[in-house]
């Protein structure tokens, strides 16, 4: 009976384990000095790209990505997402591994799509990305 008993808690303690871990938001790319910014872009008025690679400090940037947490179980999207959702697309590599980040309505990081994680900090990284570029997004996605 005593050894039923230990192998349930056993089991509880192991699912409580894994549960909590997998609840729990992961950091993007926690070492910034990994981090190899190959091209960031804002999303202009007429809702094109535009190119502000050159005049962001990609130090500043990677110490910003450095705070991005998102959540650890991938969620699966088919097909693209609306430009005028976005307000910045960030590519990277991370650790030899390619990483985009994409800041809008809604924020998420992927390696290869279509899975992808969810951002949970997205509009503290999209008001950091205004801060750091010098520009306010907000005003662009409301009107």
């Amino acid at each position: 009976m005593k050894r039923r008993i230990i192998l349930v808690l056993g089991c509880a303690a192991v699912v409580c384990g894994v549960l909590l871990y997998l609840l729990t938001p992961y950091t993007v790319a926690p070492q910034p000095g990994y981090l190899e910014i190959h091209q960031v872009r804002r999303v202009g008025s007429n809702t094109e790209y535009i190119d502000i690679t050159a005049q962001t400090d990609t130090e500043a940037l990677g110490q910003l990505l450095a705070s991005c947490k998102a959540s650890r179980l991938p969620s699966y999207r088919s097909g693209g997402y609306p430009i005028d959702a976005v307000r910045y697309e960030i590519d990277a590599v991370y650790q030899n591994e390619l990483l985009h980040i994409v800041l809008g309505d809604e924020s998420f990081a992927y390696q290869s799509a279509p899975w992808l994680h969810m951002i949970r900090n997205g509009e503290e990284m999209a008001a950091g990305m205004d801060a750091l570029t010098g520009t306010d997004t907000t005003k662009q996605q409301e009107g």
